[in-house]
């Protein structure tokens, strides 16, 4: 991971979801103090087949859409070196493109500086 400085509020947003087929969930996540920077290392998802997985920092996609998530939250290894900046707003966005229901979890791991 990358350095992290002494002064930073560190950032670990885990969630769950759980989605019905051809259903979309979008996880978003913004800064808690006001006038601070996310900076996010890793943005992890659960991995299923037929889904499709996407991220967007500050309204601009920088994965996907992809079969295949950025990171599984099973792996959790760091993604991104640097860390990507987010100054407004960082999206998890997944789709269940199979026939069955399913749950999945994300993690965003990163700091506000």
């Amino acid at each position: 991971m990358p350095e992290v400085p002494p002064d930073a509020l560190a950032l670990c947003e885990p969630e769950t979801v759980a989605l019905d087929p051809g259903q979309k969930a979008t996880i978003t996540v913004t800064p808690k103090q006001s006038s601070t920077t996310l900076r996010i290392v890793t943005p992890a998802m659960s991995k299923f087949k037929d889904s499709s997985y996407r991220v967007e920092l500050d309204g601009n996609t920088v994965y996907g859409p992809a079969a295949l998530p950025p990171t599984d939250v099973d792996d959790m290894a760091g993604m991104w070196r640097p860390a990507k900046r987010a100054n407004n707003d960082v999206k998890l966005i997944i789709k269940n493109l199979s026939s069955n229901p399913r749950t999945y979890h994300t993690q965003l791991v990163g700091w506000e500086e």
